[in-house]
Order: C-alpha cells, then structure tokens, then sequence
C-alpha cells in the first residue's frame, strides 16, 4: 500500500497550491507497465490527478526515444508537456543508466537554481535516486513525491522519499484483468465451434496468453460473475459430457464500461 501523502503536499482550502516540478522516467513507466501488467502510461491522467493538489508548470519526460515502443509514445506525452528530453547513449555498450544520469543532473540543477520550488515529483523507481530524494528533503527540506511501477520501485527509495505512490492502483489492476477476460470470451465466441470456456480454462489461457499471475485472474474472473458481468451454465457436449461454461451478458458488460465491442 502507497505511503498517504504528508499533509504539507497538497493544498489546503483557500491556500496557494505548492510549486512543484516532475521528472519522469519514460522508460520505467513504459516497460515495467507493459511487461508485468500489459497496461500502457496514462500520462495525461496522472498529470491532471497532480494539477489537482499543486502548481505544476513544468514536467519533463527522460528517455530513449528511439526506440520504436518509445517513439509510439510521444503523441501522448506531448499532450501534457513537450519537455521530451531524448536520452539515447550512442555508445556501442548501451547502459539504461544514462537516462538515471540526466534525470539526477537536472534534479540537482532544477534544486540549485529554482529555489522557488516546494515539491519535487519523480517518476521513477530506481533505486539510484535514493541520494538525491534525501539531499532534497533532508538538505534543502523540500517534499519530494515518487511514484514507481508496483513491484519495480526501490523499497530504498520509498523509505528516503517523503510519500509515495504506486501504479497501477489495484482497481486499474482488476479493471485492465476484466477487459483480458472478456477479449478472451469474444474471440472464443466468435469462432463460432460450439466450444465455450470454462472457469478454468478461460484462467489459464488468459494468464498464459498474457504471461500474468494465474491468482489475478483468477480473482478477476471470480469478481465479474459476482457482479453479474457472467455466468456460469451447464451444456451437454459431445458423448453427453456436462460442462459448467461461461457466458457473458455482453449489454451489462458495454452499458458499463467493460466492454468496447469495436476493440
């Protein structure tokens, strides 16, 4: 669970809100999303949750940018700044440490030379910016807020931060799980072979297909039939075998959100 933000972080009623900055490693938020949770960044989002609570005027996003998943990506970033600074290291010996080494000379300039500053946002999960979250806030007693990939975010740099946050939050979690599950029941479906899921196997195929933890989907799966987003329905099948298959109520699933029948 995300440490609660300190109360001096976010604007009090009728006060001017904290002057912050962001640094954004692109590519933490990028891979780690999509190798573990097969989500993509939702920059602007997280941008708008941020204007909610302080004055945020400046947000860069660090990366590789030539790379092709990156590149995809700008299209997005640039709706909520065009600080895009390209990190790409030319040398045959590639290091993903040199997007860390830009990020922290920035840091440390932005917190010589903008005094002004209340707030320093990082997203990163790296555990090579642990000096510099406790030079800020044990130096210059700055607050400083970092969000990280859940289970690829420093435990090191949480503890040296002054709160932190982790993405996806579980909701999005089970939400982007119920969307897999329901893309695996259209596909099965539209094959149109008389061959419907079961429990088990719509769990297995979508954590494997997925490479996701079979318990997530598990809970997922179990969450949507309470929910009444499917049900489970004896049929007879070849040799007069019985089978408990799934069927889903595809007009609860759409009126609700679940379910975008033109994906």
């Amino acid at each position: 669970m995300s440490k609660p933000l300190a109360v001096d972080l976010s604007a009090r009623a009728g006060a001017p809100k904290p002057k912050a900055v962001a640094f954004v490693d692109y590519e933490h938020w990028l891979f780690s999303l999509q190798n573990q949770y097969h989500m993509k960044p939702d920059p602007f989002r997280w941008a708008n949750n941020l204007k909610d609570n302080y004055e945020l005027n400046d947000i860069r996003f660090y990366g590789d940018f030539s790379q092709e998943a990156m590149s995809r990506e700008l299209t997005r970033i640039r709706q909520v700044s065009n600080q895009v600074i390209e990190t790409k290291n030319s040398s045959e010996n590639y290091r993903k440490d040199f997007t860390d080494f830009i990020m922290l000379d920035a840091i440390y300039q932005t917190a010589i030379f903008s005094k002004d500053i209340d707030v320093f946002i990082l997203f990163t999960g790296d555990g090579h910016f642990n000096s510099v979250t406790s030079f800020l806030k044990n130096n210059l007693q700055k607050s400083v807020l970092v969000y990280g990939v859940k289970n690829s975010f420093s435990n090191t740099l949480k503890a040296a931060s002054s709160s932190w946050f982790e993405i996806p939050a579980d909701n999005d979690i089970f939400l982007n799980c119920y969307q897999l599950i329901l893309q695996y029941i259209a596909y099965i479906d539209s094959k149109s072979n008389g061959f419907r899921p079961t429990f088990w196997n719509a769990v297995h195929s979508v954590a494997e297909y997925n490479q996701l933890d079979e318990n997530l989907v598990n809970a997922s799966l179990s969450q949507l039939i309470e929910q009444g987003y499917i049900s489970e329905k004896i049929e007879t099948i070849r040799f007069q075998k019985q089978l408990k298959v799934l069927i889903v109520d595809w007009e609860k699933a759409i009126r609700d959100n679940l379910w975008d029948p033109n994906t």
